[in-house]
């Protein structure tokens, strides 16, 4: 946000997303997401760290990457 860039925050807690500033919120849970339009970079940082299976951690990344990311979006560096 700082760099100028639009954030879009996702979360199923309505209480997480007040603490949010700058960015736009939507109320979801990261495996039923369509928002119906593509970004640059898709993100999960703490739904990663929260998901106790490596494997369901990567299938959900995969997914929203596969529904979010825009063809010739970035992936992040590791």
């Amino acid at each position: 946000m700082a760099l100028g860039h639009r954030v879009v925050a996702v979360d199923d807690s309505p209480e997480m997303l007040a603490h949010v500033r700058g960015a736009e919120t939507v109320c979801a849970r990261i495996g039923d997401l369509r928002l119906g339009r593509r970004f640059d970079v898709v993100l999960l940082g703490s739904h990663l760290l929260n998901t106790p299976d490596p494997a369901q951690a990567r299938a959900l990344l995969a997914t929203a990457r596969r529904r979010g990311r825009r063809p010739g979006g970035r992936r992040p560096r590791r």
